[in-house]
């Protein structure tokens, strides 16, 4: 009778427990799904996989900490994470949106530090390897032809292979070192443009904003799933994405401010203005988000709405040689 007592504990604890790991889960936006892989290849087998899906922004450093990768919005696991995942969420804090941008830019800023020591490497190599060459070929007479039946016949063809192959290196470090080098110069664009491209930051307030209005028209259909709570997240989620892109694009247009320059906006642009997109276009009609322009195309009657943060530029009609 004890025993019978004893084990009826023991599997209400494990329920009360398992309801509690579910709880926590189901707090946090996630869903846990175990599936399989669909190999390509005819000689690979399926192997179990475990899908980390939902509300996961804010947890990414997590999920990779516990060996996930990121895969079609989702992350996947060959190992069950549902423990290692729970134990976790107890003591760690979603990061804001704000905090996501902020970790992005440190991910790209360490990346760039890591590339700039492999191009450096590179080149370093590549250096020694030509100086290699240079050196073996430095005791080769100029124009010297291979002497065949002489004793340096054998001395001299391994030189050329030599020299041959330490030029090879040089050439495919040096190669490295440009695709670094390319590599650097996209992450130093992307950092860069979080700060200064006001056209970037209008496109992200832009997206941010549509994907707000979507959720929040999505509400009824959340309340008839029983998913408020997965509502409440995304909702949270998305007007934290509005707040940081349309605090970046005010603290932008701020700087520019104070630094002498001008921001389009329905307050410093008027009819008949000329702005500058690639070329110069007149303004036939000032909006509140946009303006209207004529001669689109080239043709005078063809009209075209532009936001203003992609405006370059502007300037009265009697301004002729202001840029």
């Amino acid at each position: 009778m004890t025993i019978e007592n004893n084990s009826n504990q023991f599997v209400a604890t494990e329920t009360q427990e398992s309801s509690q790991d579910g709880d926590i889960l189901k707090s946090n936006g996630l869903t846990i799904s175990e599936t399989v892989t669909t190999p390509q290849k005819s000689w690979k087998k399926p192997r179990p996989v475990w899908v980390v899906s939902g509300n996961w922004q804010g947890f990414e450093g997590l999920l990779y900490d516990l060996g996930g990768k990121k895969y079609r919005g989702s992350w996947s696991f060959f190992s069950n994470p549902t423990d290692e995942l729970i134990e976790a969420l107890k003591s760690t804090q979603r990061l804001s949106f704000a905090e996501i941008q902020e970790a992005k830019i440190d991910r790209k800023i360490e990346r760039i530090e890591k590339l700039e020591g492999y191009a450096a490497n590179a080149e370093k190599r590549s250096n020694l390897a030509y100086e290699a060459a240079s050196r073996i070929g430095s005791f080769i007479p100029m124009g010297q032809p291979i002497l065949v039946g002489h004793h340096s016949e054998k001395r001299h063809r391994r030189d050329i292979s030599r020299i041959d192959n330490q030029m090879r290196k040089s050439v495919e470090e040096s190669k490295k070192v440009d695709y670094f080098e390319s590599k650097i110069s996209t992450l130093k664009y992307e950092v860069g443009r979080n700060q200064k491209s006001r056209s970037y930051l209008g496109n992200r307030l832009a997206e941010a904003q549509s994907h707000l209005a979507k959720i929040q028209r999505a509400k009824d259909r959340y309340e008839e799933f029983h998913r408020l709570e997965t509502y409440n997240l995304r909702l949270q989620s998305a007007t934290e994405a509005v707040e940081y892109w349309s605090k970046s694009l005010k603290d932008l247009e701020a700087e520019l401010l104070n630094q002498g320059g001008k921001v389009a906006s329905p307050e410093t642009i008027k009819p008949g203005y000329l702005i500058k997109y690639g070329n110069w276009y007149p303004v036939v009609r000032v909006n509140k988000k946009t303006v209207t322009i004529s001669h689109w195309l080239d043709v005078p009657k063809f009209t075209f709405k532009l936001p203003y943060t992609k405006i370059q530029s502007f300037k009265a009609p009697e301004e002729k040689g202001a840029e």
